[in-house]
């Protein structure tokens, strides 16, 4: 790839924003007023400030690819190049899914970027299978049992406690069943751009799910990369 073609990749934020002009026509007034709330304390507290940020170096993790079975390590998939890591909240999150399309589109990129790209989710239950063959997925999407590797990257947030009725009933959205756990956390949805030496080159942790890191910049910052070689 080179960089005449970064002005070919799709705007994620503008299919996101499409979404979320269609939420603000379907969802009930009242779901609409408590999330707004519950994502502006969650702003207010600035959980962000504790993730991992630039420089850091990442935490060493072995997930299941949720389709496959087979274990991922880190520690092996960064001695083949850098390492893109996407932490999404589930395969019940529209946000979610149109960000995983919009990386499948750009995988045979960061791969000739001689990259990997992994996305990591809590969710264990079969609703990741779904999403993989609707968007034609190729890349591995891997199980955090209880959001161990977001805990350890800053990520994992307790869901506003204001919501769950909200998303157990009208959404039918029961985190801990579909996590397989007692409680309501969640990763704050992130991305990360990793050297081959484990340091973390780029970072987007923006506690509000609707805001992603755009797929140009995730294969700015690896042509930067591959310009240094």
């Amino acid at each position: 790839m080179d960089r005449c073609e970064l002005n070919s990749i799709e705007i994620l934020s503008e299919k996101t924003e499409k979404f979320y002009r269609k939420y603000l026509r379907d969802a009930p007034k009242s779901v609409q007023e408590l999330k707004e709330a519950a994502t502006k304390r969650l702003l207010e507290s600035k959980v962000e400030e504790r993730a991992l940020k630039i420089g850091q170096i990442i935490p060493k993790f072995i997930l299941i690819n949720a389709l496959s079975q087979k274990e991922l390590n880190s520690q092996s998939e960064l001695q083949k190049g850098p390492l893109v890591i996407s932490f999404f909240r589930g395969a019940w999150c529209g946000y979610c899914n149109i960000e995983l399309e919009a990386l499948a589109k750009i995988n045979q990129h960061i791969k000739s970027l001689g990259a990997s790209l992994v996305a990591i989710s809590p969710q264990i239950d079969g609703g990741i299978a779904d999403v993989v063959e609707l968007y034609n997925i190729d890349f591995p999407i891997l199980i955090d049992v209880n959001n161990a590797t977001a805990e350890a990257f800053g990520l994992a947030v307790e869901m506003d406690s204001s919501l769950h009725e909200a998303y157990r009933d009208k959404f039918c959205i029961n985190v801990p069943q579909i996590n397989g756990t007692n409680d309501w956390r969640l990763p704050i949805t992130a991305t990360y751009i990793v050297g081959s030496d484990g340091v973390i080159i780029e970072c987007d942790t923006c506690p509000d799910h609707t805001k992603r890191m755009e797929p140009k910049r995730i294969l700015e910052v690896l042509l930067d990369l591959s310009d240094k070689k």
